[in-house]
């Protein structure tokens, strides 16, 4: 499973959860990242650029192959490359929609730097970025609205609702019309 969406969404600290509950792997494609290279995402976007990052995240993206169960949370702007959203095959893709206020209000209480909130009001970035990425997260397999939960209410949501699509799987009545919108 992939974890998408805005900064400020949760993927990471509901990855985490998540992988807890199902007892899988965890995967932050930033830390990845920040492991490989030696430095921090904000010091790769001083150093080298938006655009060094997003190569980077490339090559990260590349490196795994998540074929075995596992939660992996990526980058805001993953979902909006095709050549990174399309290059896992089999993968379920869940976009946790958070609104660009929330997200604000949660980055302003975090201690992680977020290179392009800097100088800027965060949430009419969050505004703009949303706007752009809006139909790419609208690729996702499904949808689970972040606002107003906490990282383990939201965690314990999608793993009710996949449990639940595995009873309508194994009784026969695998609706396609059956949703994690929620």
């Amino acid at each position: 499973m992939v974890l998408v969406g805005l900064m400020g969404s949760g993927k990471s600290t509901v990855g985490r959860l998540l992988a807890d509950l199902w007892q899988v792997p965890f995967l932050d494609l930033d830390e990845a990242i920040e492991e490989k290279s030696g430095m921090s995402i904000d010091e790769l976007f001083d150093q080298e650029g938006e655009a060094g990052f997003r190569e980077r995240e490339a090559e990260a993206t590349r490196a795994l192959s998540p074929e075995e169960p596992v939660v992996v949370a990526v980058g805001g702007g993953w979902m909006a490359r095709p050549e990174l959203r399309d290059s896992w095959t089999g993968v379920i893709r869940v976009w946790l929609r958070v609104s660009p206020r929330e997200a604000a209000n949660r980055l302003a209480a975090s201690e992680t730097p977020r290179p392009l909130l800097t100088n800027h009001s965060s949430e009419e970035v969050l505004k703009d970025l949303l706007a752009q990425r809006l139909p790419s997260y609208h690729l996702s397999e499904y949808t689970v609205d972040t606002s107003g939960r906490t990282a383990a209410e939201v965690a314990k949501r999608i793993a009710v609702l996949f449990e639940q699509m595995e009873v309508r799987a194994s009784e026969g009545t695998n609706d396609p019309e059956f949703s994690m919108e929620s």
